[in-house]
């Protein structure tokens, strides 16, 4: 946990998932704590992306948030939705990837 991995490609400089957790929180709002390998909290910043493993239910259409390390709770949308909340319903246990863009964080692929 805690590997940062940086590339370019045509240069432009990209970072691959570089934390794994699980979440903590509840049914659309969903929530982890990160440390780094020095034990610090991980600070939130455009671009940081997590694999999250859902503890709960993720509900199609309904707002839903996400919380790191106790901050405040950010929107999480889908990617190729404009508004606050997840295009598809997921189950518990469903493994997702988030990015941070600075505003929301963003879930790849739905």
């Amino acid at each position: 946990i805690g590997d940062n991995k940086f590339y370019v490609d045509s240069g432009v400089a990209k970072v691959e998932t570089n934390y794994v957790a699980t979440d903590s929180g509840t049914s659309n709002a969903l929530a982890c704590a990160l440390t780094d390998i020095n034990g610090g909290s991980i600070a939130l910043a455009a671009g940081l992306s997590i694999r999250l493993l859902t503890a709960n239910d993720i509900t199609k259409g309904t707002a839903t948030t996400f919380t790191l390390n106790g901050g405040s709770a950010k929107v999480l949308g889908a990617q190729s939705r404009p508004g606050n909340n997840l295009a598809t319903t997921l189950v518990a246990g469903a493994i997702i990837d988030i990015i941070y863009d600075g505003t929301r964080w963003q879930c790849v692929g739905y």
